[in-house]
């Protein structure tokens, strides 16, 4: 599983503009997450020749910030990896 993750910094500012306009640039901020996590998924098939039903790519949009300090930390893709279950 990806995870994509934005930037944190500019989430206050847009707060303060009201919840019709955050809860606009919350949606553009969630497919910008999505789009990372989308672009490093389409890396790694490329590369390691995954089979493309074993990795998923989710944006997290401004949900899962690692700092609320230092913004650029925020920008990056988690990669998450499950054990395949047996049947």
């Amino acid at each position: 599983m990806l995870e994509g993750n934005v930037d944190t910094s500019r989430k206050v500012e847009v707060e303060r503009e009201g919840p019709r306009v955050y809860q606009e640039f919350s949606k553009d901020v969630r497919e910008l997450s999505e789009k990372r996590a989308v672009s490093v998924k389409k890396a790694l098939l490329e590369k390691f020749k995954f089979p493309r039903d074993k990795i998923s790519a989710f944006g997290n949009g401004w949900d899962n910030p690692v700092s609320l300090t230092d913004h650029r930390l925020n920008r990056r893709v988690e990669v998450k990896v499950f054990p395949v279950e047996s049947k």
